[in-house]
């Protein structure tokens, strides 16, 4: 069985141990499934997964779920009838992977029973126990876990961040969004955490002295290199998918003519102060071999 969203909460699943958050005293005069409850209450509605981190390391979210191909983002909701649906969806909001099944709740302690699958039944159930707390807007769901690591049973502790509230597509409105309209221009870039040589991983044009990036809220991009006289070198178009923290660059024209087939940058976006992050899991070719790198792109905001 292929699952996906299963791995929400397990990744080849054995033995789940409880990570208690609160003592366990008080989930043991806790009311399991009381939808009267004010703390249960607030677990009801739809969040966005917005991180996950293993053994205190964090992992690309849409890599780690394996997420559909051209799936962008996820929602999962939890109803007040302790029913939970889980929704892939892509960059138009059509769905591509969902999910259903059962949370039993007694104080922090949660276990989720996923029952189908795109409508097939699960079978048997995949069942997950953990602990769960809600501070302001954001829902952390933890899990202690025993899995096969290269033929070797291993524990690890998994923590899943959620955000309170349905995440859009390419939402001008977006407070967060908003932020990233503006022009930038390249500061830094490192490749699997070494520092790399601007000018030379982006092979700027002969005479280029810099690079400037311009998000416009139409959802389309610019990128100029120019030189010391500030004349343009060299210029690429092309457009953005955000949802959230997650952004898509597509580039559909490289000094005026059309790229075929386009080129398409998947990764994950942030910012702080006047300084904003991208980082992708990028392939390239090294010595006539495809070969992944983890690259993290920074800009400073251009005044």
């Amino acid at each position: 069985m292929n699952t996906k969203w299963t791995k929400l909460f397990s990744i080849l699943l054995l033995t789940l141990m409880l990570f208690l958050v609160v003592g366990c005293d008080d989930d043991d005069d806790a009311i399991t499934n009381d939808n009267t409850d004010p703390n249960t209450m607030e677990l009801f509605g739809t969040w966005a997964q917005s991180a996950v981190t293993v053994d205190g390391v964090e992992m690309d979210v849409a890599e780690f779920f394996e997420w559909s191909e051209g799936a962008v983002g996820t929602h999962i909701t939890f109803n007040d009838d302790f029913t939970y649906v889980v929704n892939e969806f892509d960059a138009s909001d059509e769905t591509t992977y969902y999910e259903n099944g059962t949370i039993t709740v007694t104080g922090s302690h949660i276990i989720v029973t996923t029952t189908s699958e795109e409508g097939t039944a699960v079978t048997p159930h995949d069942v997950v126990d953990g602990t769960w707390s809600i501070s302001g807007d954001i829902l952390t769901v933890s899990a202690t876990m025993e899995h096969e690591e290269e033929g070797v049973i291993v524990e690890s502790d998994i923590v899943l961040t959620f955000t309170k509230g349905i995440v859009t597509t390419n939402d001008d409105t977006d407070s967060t969004t908003i932020e990233l309209f503006d022009t930038w221009t390249q500061s830094a870039v490192t490749v699997d955490g070494v520092n790399m040589d601007v000018a030379e991983f982006f092979e700027w044009s002969e005479g280029a002295v810099g690079t400037h990036i311009t998000f416009n809220d139409d959802f389309t991009y610019d990128v100029n290199e120019f030189d010391a006289s500030d004349s343009t070198l060299y210029y690429e178009s092309g457009t953005i998918t955000v949802t959230g923290s997650h952004i898509i660059v597509t580039t559909t024209s490289e000094d005026g003519i059309a790229v075929t087939p386009y080129v398409v940058v998947d990764g994950t976006w942030s910012i702080s102060g006047n300084t904003l992050t991208v980082s992708a899991t990028i392939e390239m070719e090294v010595e006539g071999v495809m070969t992944e790198f983890d690259v993290v792109l920074t800009w400073a905001k251009v005044n």
